[in-house]
């Protein structure tokens, strides 16, 4: 299997990563509101790491259908996510490259990809959205917050147009300048 990184995270990456979730967490229940989930959404929670995304996605997800499939390339990451989401009986979980998975095509309503996308290597960025734009309904939306800045992340013109290729289109986008962060795209595709 080809991973999107080379190694697991460290015990240190893995407590501070924790710790910025518990001091950002305000800002990740405003990023889980701005996801507008209806009750019986079906969603992918795209490099889920932790599970603290889709904890969150949980509980807006109470309609008997809703589902939450946490996809995520590192094994550790994913022993996490599990331990949080123990008591969720609305999610499953997936390891490994998301166009190697054996997931339903055409039955999820979003697909989340919360400051992911930069980080995966170039030559797979394409395959992975083709394959994340199979999973989603016709009119099934990408919803990504991502970095594009010249100094970490990706080109914003390359982040728009692997998405072209895979059939979405832009439903609504916009700029943010972080100071720690930097230069993050807002953006939602919609499947065609």
């Amino acid at each position: 299997m080809i991973l999107m990184t080379i190694y697991d995270p460290s015990k240190s990456e893995i407590a501070y990563t924790n710790f910025t979730h518990f001091v950002l967490r305000i800002y990740y229940k405003r990023f889980v509101k701005s996801l507008e989930l209806q009750p019986n959404d079906k969603v992918i929670d795209f490099g889920s790491g932790t599970g603290f995304v889709a904890k969150l996605m949980s509980k807006k997800l109470v309609g008997k259908d809703s589902w939450i499939s946490c996809v995520e390339v590192s094994e550790k990451w994913n022993n996490i996510a599990r331990k949080k989401l123990k008591k969720y009986p609305n999610v499953d979980f997936y390891c490994g490259m998301m166009y190697e998975l054996d997931m339903k095509e055409n039955y999820y309503d979003k697909i989340v990809a919360h400051w992911v996308i930069h980080d995966i290597p170039k030559e797979h960025r394409e395959k992975i959205v083709k394959s994340m734009s199979k999973r989603l309904k016709k009119g099934g939306l990408i919803i990504l917050r991502d970095f594009v800045g010249s100094s970490h992340g990706m080109p914003e013109s390359e982040l728009r147009e692997i998405m072209t290729k895979a059939g979405m289109i832009e439903v609504k986008s916009k700029l943010v300048e972080h100071r720690i962060a930097g230069t993050t795209l807002y953006a939602t595709f919609g499947k065609k």
